[in-house]
């Protein structure tokens, strides 16, 4: 490293430069080593967020990666390409899901409620949509939706807002109901996953209470997460995201 002048060392099998500069190895990107270009996005992604202000973030998310990086690290050990397959499906799974905000994953939600609203008919649409803080995992399901490729958060309002409709129209002494919603979120046409949102609808104080919301995983799935060290992906009883 000399003054004012950034240095770039590589020593990697077969590199003949390993003292030259970090800008002159990037000075054209097409010829440029890819180790050169990614150590090129790191420096303008540190400076961007020194700038917003947001070094602790881009910490955080240094560990991620460091984090991700052990457990492609742990895996590539194995070199068995149906377990590779596997944990690239859960990890790009996860990391997809978690770039949405709480703040987004909110919007999503006043919207969902909106379309379920929507469609509702006579008394039912007195309902009230309440979230209370011991709802599990529901920001998730909004999250979800932002991954599928097709349709589901509109089929999701609809069938709510069909059991709504039938529950007022019931002629029962029945006040409150609990209800659930079983759908599946496509990321693919061949990757698919299956979930649950459960809630309770109660007649009395007309209040839509949001419940718990799960991912279905088979047993030989979660069998396989706590086999590749991915347990924590396979536990569905509490929330990922705050």
């Amino acid at each position: 490293m000399k003054k004012n002048k950034e240095g770039f060392r590589n020593d990697y099998y077969g590199y003949n430069n390993p003292n030259r500069s970090l800008s002159v190895a990037v000075t054209k990107p097409k010829e440029a080593d890819a180790v050169a270009v990614q150590a090129w996005k790191k420096k303008i992604e540190n400076r961007v967020a020194i700038n917003f202000g947001a070094y602790d973030l881009i910490k955080k998310k240094r560990q991620v990666e460091n984090t991700i990086y052990k457990i492609k690290q742990f895996i590539y050990s194995y070199q068995n390409l149906e377990d590779l397959e596997f944990s690239h499906d859960v990890l790009y799974h996860f990391v997809a899901r978690s770039v949405v905000s709480r703040d987004l994953a909110m919007l999503i939600g006043d919207r969902f409620a909106d379309k379920i609203y929507s469609q509702l008919k006579g008394n039912a649409k007195r309902v009230r949509f309440i979230m209370w803080p011991e709802a599990v995992n529901v920001y998730d399901m909004f999250r979800e939706f932002t991954v599928d490729i097709y349709n589901i958060e509109n089929l999701v309002a609809a069938d709510i807002a069909r059991q709504i409709n039938e529950f007022y129209e019931e002629n029962s002494t029945v006040v409150s109901r609990g209800m659930r919603c079983d759908f599946e979120v496509c990321t693919s046409e061949t990757k698919y996953r299956d979930f649950l949102l459960t809630f309770i609808v109660n007649r009395d104080n007309n209040q839509f209470e949001y419940q718990q919301f799960v991912e279905v995983c088979p047993d030989e799935d979660i069998d396989i997460m706590r086999n590749l060290g991915l347990e924590k992906f396979a536990n569905n009883n509490y929330p990922m995201f705050f």
